[in-house]
């Protein structure tokens, strides 16, 4: 991030702002909205019944999702059932997901969620490096909708969801500081927690190549009402929740073409008190891939952070919005021609069959041990003791 004063040309908009849309006659209701409104009934804010993971349970999920992303890499059906296998152990399913955008998987708790851990999605088409996340569902209206639409759109590999509502505690988080001037943070706020199993996820899938694209909401009258600077009909707000003087090329592009598309948007500078606002500085997410090295000057992954503004998401004239916003950023992050290409039909294949041939009613108690040094991911997932109600006289898995 710039930290000098001045705003260069490419960080703000043109003066002129996306012209007013015509109320949509209808909402198209999509998995996203579906996926809300179950956090919203099962994790509100103030409920407290979201169960924080155990350093166990985070390292097992973690070696979890790294499989299944590493068997649908590798066309490996043997690998991907048995993620299945271990997916039970942690209550969780592999499930077949298919669209018509594409084909998906998706990691899901078993019947009703009763940890508010979220849910993971994967695109059986890998390699495009992509990876997006939305922390906030139910808190950030409609990011879980617009996610899934980007994840569709960009042809990402994974899309991360968080299961609870960033209030459903109140027990403040140990890993940020708490000021009377922020926010407080709880240990429900994903983007604010370490102990996580969305953060699990998103270190199972980061590497020296990864773009994350993480998507929340922001009322843009507040922030005018606490600095004046700020200004009061702004529509996007754009960081890489780094004050390093330096502006990765996505975030630069992105900017670029929400710009072109007539948004009021900014990239945060950190000059002063208005242009830190929703920088994201305390975003774990990003302070962990910047402590692996992986973002920075001289990287070639990084961590873009946009905020959409509360009007541009509400259910008369959304449609209108993500569709520009989609349009405008798909040649910034869709993937490039070099993806690996798995086979749209192995889902109802190879995977399909590992899939349905997992039997889910795996004794709960089975213990689950993720240590994993030493071992590839492979190695690690296919160690894990298999209970015998799993194995069949045609079949021992090893």
């Amino acid at each position: 991030m710039n930290a000098i004063g001045v705003v260069p040309a490419e960080r703000t908009s043109a003066p002129g702002r996306a012209q007013p849309v015509e109320a949509a006659s209808s909402v198209s209701t999509g998995w996203g909205d579906n996926f809300e409104r179950c956090v919203t009934e099962f994790f509100p804010s103030g409920m407290g019944n979201y169960v924080a993971p155990t350093k166990r349970e985070q390292a097992g999920f973690k070696l979890l999702v790294a499989a299944t992303q590493q068997a649908l890499r590798e066309k490996d059906s043997k690998l991907l059932r048995r993620a299945s296998l271990y997916a039970s152990l942690l209550g969780y399913e592999i499930k077949a997901m298919p669209s018509e955008r594409g084909q998906f998987l998706q990691l899901a708790e078993r019947g009703e969620p009763t940890r508010g851990w979220g849910t993971v999605l994967f695109n059986t088409k890998q390699g495009s490096d992509l990876i997006i996340e939305i922390p906030h569902p139910a808190f950030d209206i409609a990011t879980p909708e617009l996610g899934w639409r980007a994840f569709q759109a960009f042809n990402a590999d994974v899309l991360i969801l968080a299961g609870a509502e960033r209030k459903n505690r109140t027990e403040l988080s140990p890993d940020v500081e708490h000021r009377p001037d922020l926010p407080k943070y709880s240990i429900s706020d994903m983007t604010h927690v370490r102990d996580s199993i969305f953060q699990a996820a998103h270190e199972a899938v980061t590497g020296p190549h990864s773009t994350v694209l993480q998507l929340h909401g922001f009322k843009a009258r507040p922030h005018h009402e606490k600095f004046p600077d700020f200004p009061a009909d702004q529509q996007f707000v754009l960081t890489d929740a780094a004050n390093d003087g330096y502006d990765p090329p996505k975030l630069l592009a992105a900017q670029d073409a929400l710009a072109k598309a007539g948004y009021k948007s900014h990239i945060c500078t950190f000059e002063n008190e208005a242009m830190s606002e929703l920088g994201g500085l305390p975003n774990v997410q990003h302070k962990e891939m910047e402590e692996r090295g992986l973002v920075g000057p001289g990287r070639h992954a990084e961590f873009i952070h946009i905020e959409m503004e509360k009007s541009l998401r509400r259910d008369n004239v959304r449609e209108v919005h993500f569709a520009r916003m989609l349009e405008a950023l798909k040649p910034v992050f869709a993937p490039s021609a070099s993806s690996t290409q798995v086979a749209a039909s192995m889902v109802s294949g190879p995977v399909g069959q590992a899939i349905a041939a997992v039997p889910l009613d795996v004794n709960a108690g089975v213990t689950c041990n993720a240590n994993t040094a030493g071992r590839t991911t492979s190695e690690a997932i296919m160690q894990v003791p298999t209970p015998s109600v799993m194995r069949t006289p045609k079949e021992n898995i090893p």
